[in-house]
């Protein structure tokens, strides 16, 4: 289960097959099968992009196209090591964004 998230950035991106911006959010998860991967993240912090498509007010995500990294291990959320981590999620920017534009423009 996501909590807490807190987005660092939405902004325009050519290109992209399924949108026209890129989100860019830092949030923690606490463990457990995700339900878009079918993958068993480990609970801690991470950053991700995100494709959204923006058209006449109105916004879509694809939570399916998205690219995530991992930043830090922690069984709990806390409000002090999630500051750590979008504090930390700053150096990862340029990895996360290559990986999505890698793959959206490959598809």
């Amino acid at each position: 289960m996501i909590q807490k998230p807190h987005i660092i950035d939405l902004f325009p991106c050519e290109g992209l097959r399924n949108g026209t911006h890129i989100e860019l959010m830092v949030y923690y998860y606490r463990g457990g099968r995700d339900i878009y991967s079918s993958d068993d993240p480990l609970p801690g912090y991470y950053l991700k992009a995100t494709p959204v498509r923006k058209e006449g007010g109105m916004s879509t995500s694809a939570f399916y196209a998205s690219k995530r990294i991992f930043l830090s291990q922690d069984r709990s959320y806390s409000a002090e090591n999630f500051e750590k981590a979008v504090r930390l999620s700053e150096s990862k920017v340029p990895v996360v964004l290559a990986r999505l534009i890698a793959a959206e423009r490959a598809a």
